[in-house]
């Protein structure tokens, strides 16, 4: 190894430009501070949401690789399957219902979406599932996600809401909009390049939430006869990995995206 200057490396996605520019992220959460002081919209009613991969076959996070290099890609594993997990919390440390997209066909009808409800499947109560032919988030699953999820959601709640998204297409179309808006819910997307920075759920929530996702697969294997996960098992994962994302854990990221609308940030 020491020879072919290989070594061990933790895998990575392909590597991005890591560059941020201070100011830009002052601005921004001051701009977003300034518009929940201006709209009164109390604590509790601020949330952030994302999307999460949701891989059936969770790959080792270690692997060999030439010194040196930026981006180190994993090995394929048991399932090439996947599914997207939209999850999000509120600045007050509220988990809200996991929307979950498996791959399948859009008729209401499908083999898949008659599995969610049948009483021979154990999928947790407390999320939302649906199907897509990718099992990609779109246009489409937006609007069902805000019916299923931010609109019930809202109705709870004393006054306007506000949701912060990244820039992916699919949270930024006129009809999207339309329908958060009609939640009396107020929308900001966070600036691309930045979610890094400022995306509560990618700065301090989405790596604990995958590391206890990858124990639950870890223990399945172990366990299991076939070593095939099913939809199911990865849905059991997911409630249980977000269970363990605890108030602390939310409260604390909060304060360090909010942290920048200081004047010296504390992160």
């Amino acid at each position: 190894m020491a020879r072919k200057k290989v070594i061990h490396r933790k895998v990575t996605h392909v590597a991005q430009k890591t560059e941020h520019i201070e100011e830009n992220m002052r601005d921004w959460v001051r701009y977003v501070l300034g518009q929940i002081e201006m709209l009164n919209i109390p604590w509790e009613n601020v949330a952030n949401f994302d999307e999460t991969n949701l891989d059936f076959s969770v790959e080792g996070g270690m692997t060999l690789e030439t010194k040196g290099e930026k981006t180190v890609p994993g090995k394929a594993g048991l399932s090439s399957d996947r599914a997207t997990g939209f999850i999000g919390v509120t600045r007050t440390g509220e988990r809200l219902p996991p929307y979950i997209i498996y791959k399948g066909t859009d008729k209401l009808t499908g083999r898949v979406r008659r599995e969610f409800d049948s009483p021979k499947f154990s999928y947790p109560r407390g999320m939302q599932y649906t199907t897509q032919k990718n099992a990609w988030m779109d246009e489409t699953r937006m609007l069902d996600w805000v019916e299923r999820v931010w609109k019930p959601w809202a109705a709870t709640k004393q006054g306007m809401t506000y949701l912060l998204m990244d820039e992916f297409s699919a949270h930024m179309t006129e009809k999207v909009k339309t329908a958060i808006y009609g939640c009396d819910s107020e929308i900001d997307i966070i600036p691309g390049g930045y979610t890094s920075k400022l995306q509560v759920m990618d700065v301090g929530l989405n790596k604990p939430f995958k590391g206890e996702y990858r124990r639950h697969f870890e223990e399945f294997m172990v366990t299991s006869v076939t070593g095939k996960p099913h939809r199911q098992d990865v849905a059991n994962w997911a409630w249980n990995a977000w269970q363990t994302v605890s108030t602390a854990m939310i409260l604390n990221t909060w304060r360090r995206v909010l942290a920048w609308g200081d004047d010296e940030p504390t992160v």
